[in-house]
């Protein structure tokens, strides 16, 4: 068996140099194209999380909850426009007998009372987390509407001379709100219609067997 000449193994090395760079320049080019066709024009991270720094683990994770927090808060916001806009029932009190008929306004999220009078009108609004009780006064022709809230300085408002059926259909659409509201759950997820039912339902009284 014989042995290869040493003068011809230091012939090979400048060939074997050659083919390393050309195999460096080559894995190069591979990691710039690779960059420049990465989706969002993010370049691609090449150091492990293992090799980050805590500093740069930490500046990563801030960059990460301020984007979650900033989606949050954006969702936020557009349920809550979502829900002030969304009318579910409005009642007015009968004319003659209230010659500036005053009205209730009942959305998803409060309950706005308008108050008019000769050339002018005031309004309240009363958010429905803020509503401790709901009671309604009923007479031979009319009914009277009583919110009690939390917040509101005199306690309680009122609205005289509706019509029963209509101060009965708010009062069981406020109440069913707070349900909503008590339980955590998301009114908007529900079409005006389907809403409706559905706070019928809670409050539309179950015989017992």
């Amino acid at each position: 068996m014989s042995l290869l000449n040493p003068s011809k193994i230091f012939q090979y090395i400048p060939t074997i140099r050659n083919r390393q760079a050309n195999t460096v320049k080559n894995l190069l080019k591979s990691i710039k194209i690779l960059e420049k066709n990465s989706p969002d024009d993010i370049p691609i991270n090449l150091t492990s999380n293992a090799e980050k720094s805590p500093e740069a683990k930490g500046l990563e994770q801030h960059a990460t909850d301020r984007t979650i927090k900033t989606e949050n808060d954006r969702n936020k916001l557009n349920e809550l426009i979502r829900k002030s806009n969304r009318s579910i029932i409005s009642i007015s009190s009968v004319f003659p007998w209230n010659f500036f008929p005053n009205t209730i306004d009942v959305e998803e999220s409060r309950v706005t009372f308008i108050f008019r009078q000769f050339f002018t009108s005031q309004s309240h609004s009363v958010d429905i987390k803020d509503i401790s009780n709901v009671f309604i006064e009923s007479g031979f022709f009319f009914a009277t509407l009583q919110v009690v809230s939390r917040t509101f300085i005199q306690n309680d408002i009122k609205i005289e001379y509706l019509k029963k059926k209509d101060a009965y259909r708010a009062k069981n659409i406020i109440e069913g709100l707070r349900t909503f509201v008590q339980n955590d759950i998301n009114s908007s997820n529900y079409e005006i219609g389907d809403l409706v039912n559905k706070l019928k339902e809670l409050n539309f009284p179950k015989a017992i067997n």
